[in-house]
């Protein structure tokens, strides 16, 4: 049997193999697996987010900078938004989704892109986001990503490409590509542009 990957990662085991030539070889396999979990992770260092989908939903609490709108963590699903309105961690509040809020970003939830923030409705909402309650929103749902995007895979497969290539060629960082070398200590300029479009950068969510 095909050795796979974990939910967490990527590629597949038989993905890269293909990328490598390597189909229906097995001398690799331990290599390859770690390889893609290693590019998998790096992709989320460099993006500062990660690509792949919880399994089940989970809560996550937010402190609110702004009365208006709330960013939150990358977004697949909600099942509920609850505030605390005392301090008391209770969540006694439970919001209703078109009347206390909306979740921004609907179009690019179509094209694959998670929720990245909460949208208070004033005109029909009861409720109000606080910032000065630390932690009083919390959101339970599906967080990360609706799939894995075309061009964060293709990076991964780069990046494993290279880990599999330094390990089994280069112990001191030189890697040969048809007769060149490359040192491996700047990432790939491919892999950069590729993952420029989902780089995410801090926005005060706790």
């Amino acid at each position: 049997m095909a050795e796979t990957t974990t939910s967490q990662d990527y590629l597949t085991s038989d993905d890269l193999k293909a990328d490598l030539s390597l189909t229906g070889q097995t001398f690799a396999d331990h290599a390859i697996t770690r390889s893609i979990t290693a590019a998998s992770r790096m992709v989320d260092q460099l993006c500062n987010r990660f690509f792949y989908q919880d399994s089940v939903a989970t809560p996550r609490v937010f402190t609110p900078i702004r009365y208006d709108v709330l960013a939150i963590h990358d977004l697949v699903s909600a099942t509920t938004v609850k505030t605390d309105v005392d301090g008391s961690f209770a969540y006694a509040q439970t919001w209703t989704v078109n009347v206390d809020y909306v979740f921004h970003g609907a179009n690019q939830a179509l094209i694959g892109w998670p929720y990245t923030d909460l949208v208070y409705l004033p005109m029909t909402s009861n409720y109000a986001l606080d910032p000065t309650i630390i932690n009083s929103v919390q959101i339970t749902g599906i967080w990360g990503w609706p799939a894995v995007p075309a061009q964060v895979q293709e990076a991964t497969s780069i990046l494993a490409t290279q880990l599999i290539k330094r390990k089994r060629e280069a112990p001191f960082g030189i890697v040969s590509y048809d007769g060149y070398a490359m040192r491996m200590g700047q990432v790939d300029a491919q892999v950069k542009t590729l993952l420029a479009p989902f780089q995410k950068h801090a926005r005060g969510i706790a």
